[in-house]
């Protein structure tokens, strides 16, 4: 059985903020220049935003002495092979950067 897992690409963020996850790009490490997106994979389907099927990502904490990032995020994904969409909301993370 596969656990969900939801990733997030943030391109040049550092510093607290709202970033939309609405631009049309492939998921990393495929895409050769990829920019935000949310994506939620279940183990069968892969849901991803684009222009039509967007997001946010809101960074509360951007400490780069401790490097720690915090913020909450919702997102609408879609997979384009089955067609359907998956809403995420009420994500919230706490992550050590490198």
């Amino acid at each position: 059985m596969t656990v969900p897992r939801v990733h997030l690409y943030l391109k040049g963020v550092g510093k607290p903020g709202v970033y939309p996850l609405n631009f049309n790009t492939g998921i990393s490490p495929d895409a050769l220049a990829p920019y935000n997106y949310g994506h939620y994979y279940d183990g069968s389907n892969r849901y991803v935003t684009d222009s039509q099927h967007t997001g946010t990502v809101t960074i509360t904490r951007a400490d780069t002495v401790n490097k720690i990032i915090a913020g909450t995020f919702e997102f609408t994904g879609y997979d384009p092979k089955t067609k359907q969409t998956i809403s995420i909301s009420e994500g919230r993370f706490d992550v050590k950067t490198r």
